[in-house]
């Protein structure tokens, strides 16, 4: 069955006290209005329009596989118990599905977009605008193909890339070589002297970066960790032995004003 637009005020009805119709109005508007009858009174609020650019307008709920649809679209593909489907296909390389909401009188509108970046990642952006939230919208999260993920950026270079600062409870990292041979008697600690002649050489501590390298390559939590307890260690070592010199030094200190007050002694009694 076909309409024409052409036709003013064709209204098509069937059934009784609740019927159908579909709608073209005479006041030079080209939609076909289709609606329903619920005990005698025609459900315009709740009417579904066709305009002649091909959109069409929904006032009610639309399923898709359901009778019973839980939202303004609701699609059920073979049930609960199979996988549904939800297709957003588009022909250019970044399809998209945006998600916005206004703000006070309808001024402000605030968006968020998700769209497929064409190369098998997926972006999540947000925009702000006046009237279309589509000014400037920026990724603030992204997804990579091969399942990298990014906050802040659109390159992630690993499983979790943070451009920002990140605020957590704890953090656990998986390592191993924890520096506890710093402690075994083959490690071969550097003298205080090697030390000190290999800082003023370049300018930083032995096995740990320089800040050029740290400025240029940053570091792996994990790895400054065990380096930093390293140094730790090592320092431990250090004053265990400044430790034992100082006692050494006392003791000797102490058998000298032994020595002196005994011979004080021998010359006040001559």
């Amino acid at each position: 069955m076909s309409l024409s637009f052409c036709l003013n005020a064709q209204d098509l009805l069937s059934g009784g006290s609740n019927s159908w119709i579909f709608h073209t109005p005479d006041d030079g508007r080209t939609t076909l209005h289709l609606t329903s009858m619920l005990n005698g009174s025609w459900q315009w609020g709740k009417e579904t329009v066709f305009y002649n650019n091909g959109n069409v307008k929904f006032n009610g709920e639309l399923g898709i596989g359901t009778s019973v649809p839980m939202g303004k679209l609701d699609i059920l593909l073979g049930g609960w118990s199979n996988i549904p489907r939800v297709l957003f296909k588009q022909t250019s390389d970044n399809p998209s599905m945006r998600l916005y909401r206004p703000s006070g009188s309808g001024s402000s509108i605030y968006s968020w977009w998700i769209e497929n970046t064409g190369n098998g990642g997926l972006n999540f952006k947000y925009g702000y605008g006046s009237s279309t939230g589509s000014e400037s919208p920026v990724s603030k999260f992204t997804f990579t193909n091969n399942g990298d993920f990014g906050i802040g950026t659109t390159t992630p270079d690993s499983k979790l890339s943070v451009n920002g600062t990140i605020h957590a409870k704890e953090v656990k990292i998986d390592l191993i070589g924890w520096p506890d041979y710093v402690f075994r008697k083959e490690y071969q600690l550097l003298t205080l002297e090697e030390v000190e002649s290999y800082v003023k050489k370049n300018g930083h501590l032995p096995r740990i970066s320089s800040a050029d390298e740290v400025e240029k390559n940053g570091v792996l939590l994990g790895e400054i960790s065990k380096k930093l307890l390293e140094k730790i260690e090592e320092l431990t070592l250090y004053a265990i032995y400044q430790e034992k010199i100082i006692k050494e030094q006392n003791q000797k200190n102490k058998d000298l004003e032994k020595r002196l007050s005994k011979i004080e002694s021998l010359i006040i009694n001559k």
